[in-house]
């Protein structure tokens, strides 16, 4: 028999959003809650329990970058492991996570349990993208804007500074009376 406390906290698992897992570093195991399965679509296959099974998982290009920030973790950093990726879905298809974790420290103080949470956050991955793209270009007609122009003439301006074979050029284009065909027949024109 579980005690209320315990009978509570499985009911909050199961009504998160966010899925629960444990790694016990020692003997390197890996256990998952029923909602990390359905994030990352594997509730039908079986998902093996190894942590290396969640790092063939990470996109490759991002692969190498949190296996670091993991060691680093694990070599006694401390505090909260705390990191954002894309993993592949069963679908096959990415999804962005974010990925939360505290340490169990034995008496050597070496780690000895992870345990933590993976969010799927790719919907406000995708919001942050049109809120980056609708910064740097025009809503009508959807070309770079000035923003975007400033930086990226900052950008190659430093790097000529930096590299001086390195070379570009500007070319400014302006067309007279625009003005006047934009406010006499809108934007659309």
């Amino acid at each position: 028999p579980t005690s209320p406390s315990e009978e509570a906290m499985a009911l909050a698992a199961a009504g998160a959003k966010d899925a629960l897992w444990s790694w016990d570093v020692r003997t390197d195991t890996f256990t998952t809650s029923e909602r990390f399965r359905e994030i990352l679509g594997a509730v039908e296959e079986p998902f093996r329990s190894t942590p290396e099974d969640w790092f063939e998982r990470i996109h490759p290009r991002q692969r190498d970058r949190v296996q670091r920030v993991v060691e680093r973790f694990l070599s006694g950093e401390g505090g909260v492991l705390e990191v954002e990726h894309q993993m592949r879905h069963g679908s096959g298809r990415w999804l962005w996570v974010s990925v939360r974790a505290r340490e169990h420290r034995g008496r050597d103080g070496a780690v000895t349990h992870l345990a933590g949470s993976l969010s799927d956050i790719t919907g406000q991955k995708a919001h942050e993208q049109r809120l980056l793209h609708d910064a740097l270009h025009d809503a009508l007609t959807g070309l770079p804007n000035r923003t975007f122009f400033i930086n990226q003439l900052e950008h190659h301006l430093a790097r000529a500074r930096r590299t001086p074979t390195h070379r570009f050029a500007v070319l400014f284009l302006d067309l007279d009376r625009f003005k006047i065909i934009n406010d006499g027949h809108g934007h659309l024109v």
